[in-house]
């Protein structure tokens, strides 16, 4: 007794909960779809301005990836002329190198021929004039005596003009020298200035590649964000267009000419060729269905809504199953439960005769059968009184 007891205050509580929410003044359709299409108008806007600012972005991103082309055009460019400096300041050095081998075989050959030519000079200062004299005086032999000094002059000329050229040659590999040393400093200068411009242009090229990397990666976490705010566009839109299938749906409801309360006596049972199994008795605590009534009918049979409204509720409820509560208005609701399977959700509008679920017996119900509640302002209404009278 006291389990059964247990079971019926707390499906009545649950129910009395839902029957509060059911009751409770609902946001008007009208307000929540301008609501919806005032954030849908909100978020295109912030998609607008991230797509205009990721669209700069692009266009700075673009620009920078040019400027480290050419930077890095110029960069290759440096690196092969340096490679090219390095070339011609290793020829210029083995130039300088042989010039320096055949100044010292110049100076050589000069040392030598100085050496030559300063024995003549000794040798021809040893015979002095009067041995000249005496050559000439001497008439033993005038003929050797003219030989041997046309022999001197002869040497001694030649000699003097072998060391001119010799002195000529080492002043022009001097000057060579001289001349080729000037063009390695000039090439070793020009490659120091390239090779401090190359360095410079990779400070940028580097700099350039950090700011192209934040760039890009702005660009990705915008795209993020774009991505998801045309989610959310994309969600408001089905929100918007569900809130006004639902519109449409209830203004064709409105039309109908009469109110629930207007249609006392009058309703259709929710089955067809309905058998009560049990009656209205409100006020028995101990009787979870005592505040509705039971109708028999086969497992699987459509259960038809009595009236136009909205399904407030649409879930299982301990003591009655699968239940399915509509509101039509003016703080009436109906309740259906027991269903074997829900055909309506939540928020979904219904008209007059619309199937919304099918028999069974959840909940722990040992027949099958439907359970069917009319409520005014949370109070029970007995359903005989509303629907039409059963034939016996």
């Amino acid at each position: 007794m006291s389990y059964h007891f247990c079971i019926c205050a707390g499906a009545s509580i649950a129910f009395a909960v839902i029957c509060a929410v059911a009751t409770a003044a609902p946001t008007p359709a009208t307000d929540l779809l301008t609501t919806q299409t005032q954030q849908l108008d909100a978020v295109a806007q912030q998609v607008d301005v991230l797509q205009q600012t990721l669209h700069a972005q692009a266009q700075r991103r673009d620009q920078l990836y040019r400027d480290l082309e050419q930077n890095e055009r110029d960069i290759a460019d440096l690196t092969r002329a340096g490679r090219d400096f390095a070339h011609l300041l290793a020829e210029q050095q083995q130039v300088m190198d042989k010039l320096q081998q055949r100044r010292q075989v110049a100076h050589s050959h000069l040392r030598q021929m100085q050496a030559t030519l300063a024995d003549l000079v000794r040798t021809a200062y040893l015979m002095g004039r009067g041995d000249r004299l005496r050559l000439v005086l001497n008439q033993e032999d005038l003929g050797r005596t003219g030989r041997l000094f046309g022999y001197y002059q002869c040497v001694s000329r030649e000699r003097s003009q072998q060391v001119a050229r010799v002195q000529q040659q080492t002043a022009a590999l001097d000057q060579l020298q001289r001349t080729v040393a000037d063009e390695t400093d000039r090439l070793a200068y020009l490659a120091q200035r390239q090779e401090e411009t190359r360095q410079r242009l990779t400070a940028a090229q580097r700099t350039q590649t950090a700011v192209v990397q934040q760039l890009q990666k702005m660009i990705r976490d915008g795209e993020g964000r774009v991505a998801n705010l045309t989610n959310n566009i994309n969600q408001f839109r089905e929100k918007i267009a569900a809130l006004r299938r639902h519109g449409e749906i209830r203004a064709e409801v409105e039309l109908q000419p009469d109110a629930i309360s207007a249609r006392q006596g009058q309703l259709n049972w929710p089955v067809t060729n309905p058998r009560l199994l049990s009656r209205f008795r409100a006020g028995r605590a101990m009787d979870l269905h005592s505040d509705g009534v039971l109708i028999a009918a086969p497992p699987g049979s459509e259960v038809h809504a009595v009236h136009a409204g909205q399904v407030v509720f649409a879930d299982w409820l301990r003591g009655f199953g699968l239940l399915m509560v509509l509101d039509h208005g003016d703080s009436y609701l109906t309740l259906y439960g027991h269903n074997q399977t829900l055909l309506k959700e939540q928020g979904e509008w219904v008209a007059a005769g619309d199937v919304i679920a099918l028999v069974g017996d959840s909940g722990g119900h040992t027949d099958n059968g439907l359970y069917f509640a009319i409520r005014q302002h949370g109070e029970a209404i007995n359903p005989q009184r509303w629907c039409v009278a059963i034939n016996k």
